[in-house]
């Protein structure tokens, strides 16, 4: 496993993700590349059958080999 860039991350990748905003983390599948109405860019991350949750730049995410 290896600490990636919010901008190395791509569809399909299975990813470690926390928060900087909370204590908890999660492992998921970026389901989708986004930007929001202010331009910022987001992953959409799967969480076992429910998209969850949107990620951003500023999430720590570690990338499963």
């Amino acid at each position: 496993m290896e600490g990636v860039s919010f901008h190395e991350l791509q569809v399909a990748d299975n990813i470690w993700f926390k928060s900087p905003y909370t204590s908890f983390s999660h492992w998921g599948t970026v389901e989708s590349l986004n930007y929001n109405f202010e331009g910022k860019s987001y992953v959409n991350v799967k969480v076992g059958v429910e998209t969850v949750l949107r990620a951003y730049e500023n999430y720590t995410f570690i990338k499963e080999d």
